[in-house]
């Protein structure tokens, strides 16, 4: 899985969700949360939950970290 990690940016396989967040009062999204999720090639899904310690473990969170701005922001552009 760490391999695969380390190639997850450059083969595409990453992607972000974007959560809305609702206020309880007016009953309107007041905010997005936006998650990671990597489409493993063979795993499938795979949550943050499950790949980030790993990436936090080798290194690799800081440019999973730079790709996520990276795309929010062409997202958002776009």
């Amino acid at each position: 899985m760490e391999r695969d990690l380390g190639r997850a940016i450059e083969r595409d396989e990453l992607r972000l969700v974007y959560q809305p967040i609702y206020s309880l009062t007016s009953l309107q999204a007041v905010s997005v949360e936006t998650l990671i999720r990597w489409n493993h090639p063979t795993m499938g899904t795979i949550l943050s939950s499950e790949f980030l310690p790993i990436a936090k473990e080798t290194g690799l969170i800081e440019h999973i970290g730079g790709w996520t701005l990276q795309e929010s922001c062409r997202q958002l552009r776009q």
